[in-house]
């Protein structure tokens, strides 16, 4: 029982990004949280999806329209939102923020009570939810 315990902490202590577009912001997003905690990196949501089956992170972080750049299309972002949703119904609590660089992908996240930012205020918003 204490091994799962000991896993369960260590996911919590993981982040999960999804995220295209600039290496620049996106190397900037994952360095304000590599501060507390271990960042992975997937290239698709396919690849996103999977690992959210099977391992617990305590945060993610995924484009909203990842693998569409430029596309009015938060559908990535539902089917994530969605999973993590259900796991959460479960007893497994983890952070959720999908980002993007456009103001209307925000909007349309935002509007279907998906939590959004956009990438410019993203450490602000890090800050705020885990303080150091």
């Amino acid at each position: 029982m204490g091994e799962n315990r000991q896993k369960n902490m260590t996911e919590l202590q993981m982040a999960l990004f999804g995220l295209h577009g600039d290496p620049a912001i996106s190397k900037a997003l994952v360095r304000v949280v590599s501060s507390q905690f271990k960042v992975e990196k997937v290239a698709d949501v396919e690849q996103m999806l999977a690992r959210c089956r099977q391992t617990h992170y305590g945060f993610y972080v995924m484009d909203l329209n990842f693998g569409q750049e430029a596309a009015l299309n938060i559908s990535p972002a539902q089917t994530v939102y969605q999973l993590l949703r259900e796991q959460k119904i479960q007893g497994l609590e983890r952070k959720f923020i999908g980002v993007s660089s456009s103001v209307e992908v925000v909007e349309l996240a935002q509007q279907c009570s998906i939590p959004a930012i956009l990438k410019p205020v993203f450490g602000e918003y890090f800050s705020g939810l885990f303080p150091r």
